[in-house]
């Protein structure tokens, strides 16, 4: 596990950015995120608000991106 540095929590304010663990959170939203963290990433990407943050916003690719997807299988 990478080291943490001291932020505001990150389900008030988002993924930090110049936070090792907030940038390993980001790139394994699906696997690293509590179910309140990553519904709130949903949320978000589904009501097409921006990103709070650089790391944020790489989460929010990664779950538009299998949102996309998702999509894609249920219509095939």
């Amino acid at each position: 596990m990478t080291s943490h540095v001291y932020h505001e929590d990150i389900h008030d304010t988002g993924l930090a950015d110049g936070c090792a663990r907030c940038e390993e959170l980001a790139d394994y939203p699906f696997t690293l995120l509590d179910d309140r963290m990553l519904g709130a990433l949903i949320d978000r990407c589904e009501q097409g608000l921006d990103a709070r943050s650089n790391n944020e916003r790489h989460a929010m690719l990664i779950v538009e991106n299998a949102m996309l997807r998702l999509r894609q299988l249920s219509c095939a």
